[in-house]
């Protein structure tokens, strides 16, 4: 505290020292005390990771400095990758991070990502601060941060077993694939593999290192980066029912990826009258008004014949049976698949047609198989497939014009209405609307999406069920003849009527009425509901005095 109190005292006496001998005038008389601090996020990064380096520029004054800058660079092992500053920049090739000015009692960050592609051993960052001003704390314009990269390997694997099913008293093969996916070899590298009750060893085989039956222990050693080692045991059945053998996988090195450290291989021991049955459909995703065809496969595993054997599979909600083959053994109200006898190592297949009723559904079904004899193995009974049927939706559209009849120069609306009659919202709604040669493109809007005149599409988007959107064209008919404009609606969702997706209007252009030809020079032209006087050559006074005599004649005769 008294040396805190010490140091404060002597910058306000240079302070005012500076303040008198130059009055101001000078940076050198300023005083700030600058300094820098930086951490790390991760002093022990693995080799191809990111590090957060954290840089922290402060003037603790007592007055403000100018042309601030810190240099760090980074060392060898650490490459650049981005960086933010608070104020200022960074240049990653100088190291240089220009802060400028930096006010009294003011703080700026530097945060430097950085990759780790060293590896091993200790990588030490440093930074330095400087500024125009005089600092007299030179302990604190320095900072260093350490970093110590650490090696990885992702090690995995796998197991597989050549049979899902096998009789008791009978031998499977368990296949087992360790791997280094890297970015380093591997040492050390174990796999934990004792066989479960139910598996009695037989032999094994393995590519690399060797396996101890006893204690389960798969000893491979050094295992290079993608490289991979193989171990093939052989086991026999000795009980009926599900057997899971599991295998893990572990190694001198650190393993960021603990989700494939484990696999497992499962298999079913059988006896006596083993049915089983497995069901597959043509088409899982069918849309509605589909037909789609289920196949149901029955077997005997043995080791004994079986008799009145039956598999039930009845149709769920939404599937409208239509056929059977063999249609005599299937019972489509009951579900009942009658197969009787089955011998040992023999199948029987049913396939059943059914009809998609009902859009955007999962639908299940299942066949359960059963027969007289006793069956030890009931894991492979029952099989099912999921039928999610697609959305639907019936897209409509209606084409009108605001005129059956016009004349070129006329201007013509188009009316385009869409309606989604459901049952499914639309996706992705598009109308194709491209004008006729006859016409030319005015104007248009749309209560939802944006018309495109030059490519025709008008985009509507998403249009829920029972929901209609309007386009309105406007046009000016420019060719004479009779004008058909037609229009398509179409989405990304199956359509089940594709009989209201297309419309037009038919609109007759007559050309523009043209005034008769004009006569000789000098004549005007001559309209057929008014013939105008001709000229006779005659003067027009004389001959009107002469008819005024002649009028006057006969009154005076009366």
């Amino acid at each position: 505290m008294q040396k805190q109190s010490e140091n404060r005292l002597f910058l306000i006496i240079i302070t005012i020292i500076c303040a008198i001998m130059f009055s101001g005038a000078s940076a050198a008389c300023s005083v700030a005390d600058l300094s820098v601090n930086k951490t790390v996020n991760d002093t022990h990064p693995y080799v191809g990771h990111n590090v957060n380096f954290t840089i922290t520029a402060t003037n603790n004054g007592p007055n403000d400095a100018t042309y601030v800058m810190v240099k760090d660079t980074l060392p060898s092992g650490l490459e650049y990758v981005s960086s933010t500053a608070s104020v200022g920049s960074y240049n990653s090739g100088t190291g240089i991070w220009y802060i400028g000015n930096l006010a009294n009692g003011k703080s700026e960050t530097l945060n430097i990502i950085a990759k780790n592609i060293q590896g091993l051993g200790q990588m030490t960052n440093r930074a330095r601060i400087s500024g125009a001003q005089y600092d007299p704390n030179r302990c604190n314009n320095k900072a260093c941060v350490s970093v110590c990269g650490k090696l990885y390997a992702d090690l995995a694997i796998t197991k597989q077993v050549n049979q899902s099913s096998q009789f008791v008293g009978e031998d499977v093969n368990f296949t087992l694939t360790a791997t280094n996916n890297g970015p380093i070899y591997a040492w050390s590298v174990t796999v934990n593999d004792l066989l479960p009750a139910g598996l009695k060893y037989v032999s094994s085989t393995a590519s690399l290192g060797s396996y101890n039956n006893g204690t389960g222990l798969w000893d491979i050693g050094f295992l290079p980066m993608d490289a991979q080692a193989t171990l093939n045991i052989v086991a026999k059945v000795l009980q009926t029912g599900q057997i899971t053998n599991c295998a893990n996988i572990t190694g001198g090195l650190d393993d960021l990826n603990p989700t494939n450290n484990e696999a497992c291989a499962k298999v079913c021991g059988v006896a006596r009258t083993d049915l089983g049955i497995t069901k597959q459909v043509n088409n899982s995703h069918p849309n509605l008004g589909d037909t789609i065809t289920f196949t149901l496969t029955a077997i005997n595993n043995g080791p004994q014949n079986a008799t009145g054997v039956v598999v039930k599979d009845l149709l769920p909600a939404g599937l409208k049976f239509l056929s059977a083959d063999p249609a005599a053994d299937y019972n489509a109200t009951t579900g009942i698949w009658t197969i009787g006898d089955l011998a040992v190592g023999k199948t029987a297949i049913l396939t059943i047609n059914a009809l998609v009723t009902i859009s955007n559904k999962e639908m299940e079904n299942t066949a359960v198989i059963s027969g007289n004899e006793y069956d030890p193995v009931l894991c492979n009974n029952t099989d099912s497939v999921t039928v999610v049927s697609n959305p639907a939706a019936d897209m409509g559209i209606n084409k009108t014009s605001s005129k059956s009849t016009a004349t070129v120069g006329d201007t013509v609306n188009f009316y385009i209405k869409i309606t989604n009659s459901g049952p499914d919202a639309a996706a992705n709604v598009k109308v194709l609307e491209t004008l006729p040669d006859g016409f030319s493109y005015l104007s248009s809007n749309a209560t939802q999406g944006t018309y495109d005149p030059e490519t025709g599409i008008w985009t509507v988007g998403g249009l829920l069920n029972g929901e209609s959107a309007k386009l309105t064209i406007i046009t000016q008919a420019i060719e004479s003849g009779t004008l058909v404009n037609n229009a398509v609606v179409e989405s990304d969702t199956f359509d089940p009527n594709s009989n209201n997706n297309a419309a037009s209007a038919t609109v007759n252009v007559k050309a523009e009425e043209q005034p008769n030809a004009a006569g000789s020079p000098g004549q005007e032209s001559v309209n057929a509901a008014t013939v105008p006087m001709q000229t006779t050559g005659a003067p027009a006074l004389p001959l009107l005095i002469a008819a005024l005599l002649v009028i006057g004649g006969m009154l005076k005769r009366k």
